[in-house]
């Protein structure tokens, strides 16, 4: 009898655990950067010059990856190419979330000098005390291209040619999970067994 009751716990504990398992399982985004612009320092938020129509002219990206979520890592392999007398260590990508404000700056050729070249790396478990970056409620996650300096006043100062930026990011899973019917079926049947042997074993303790 013994044995009995806890199969019957045991699979009514199952069946609630699947459904306070509603963890977010981690995404991937991948970005193409191909024809992206670099013109001028990165936006400030404080000038609300961080709109999708920037005001100095870099190319920026949004992507709705869900309201609150968490970049973990990314890696890149990008083809760029300075122009006239810029460097192409000054180029770089940040991500933030839609407002611009708190981000992570990435220079992919940061030892290089003027022409063009190919580059890769990658950054992991971008979370701690000194970094965290998150979506705000919109959801959006925000890439700008951008240089280190405006070396050409009014030009483009480099050209992402091609390549991707891959990210990873963790959703925010869901505060209530729905049940599907087979899920009730299993913690119906389990909790009735479960009664029923408690009922049993009174009766014969009786």
């Amino acid at each position: 009898m013994r044995n009995s009751t806890r199969t019957a716990l045991a699979a009514a504990a199952m069946a609630s655990a699947s459904l306070a398992s509603g963890a977010a399982q981690a995404a991937t985004l991948i970005v193409d950067v191909t024809g992206a612009l670099s013109y001028d320092a990165r936006c400030n938020a404080a000038k609300n010059e961080c709109g999708p129509t920037n005001p100095n002219k870099n190319t920026v990206m949004l992507f709705d990856i869900g309201a609150f979520s968490q970049v973990t890592a990314l890696a890149y392999n990008v083809s760029i190419a300075s122009v006239g007398y810029s460097y192409q260590q000054d180029m770089m990508f940040s991500l933030s979330d839609s407002s611009g404000g708190s981000r992570l700056g990435v220079r992919p050729a940061y030892a290089a000098g003027t022409g063009s070249g190919t580059y890769s790396g990658a950054r992991d478990l971008l979370v701690g005390p000194t970094f965290d970056l998150f979506t705000g409620a919109d959801g959006l996650l925000r890439i700008e291209f951008s240089d280190q300096y405006d070396d050409i006043r009014n030009g483009i100062d480099g050209r992402w040619r091609s390549g991707t930026i891959t990210l990873t990011y963790e959703p925010v899973p869901p505060t209530s999970a729905v049940p599907e019917p087979a899920t009730w079926a299993v913690m119906i049947t389990g909790f009735g067994l479960a009664g029923a042997a408690l009922r049993r074993r009174k009766a014969i303790t009786a």
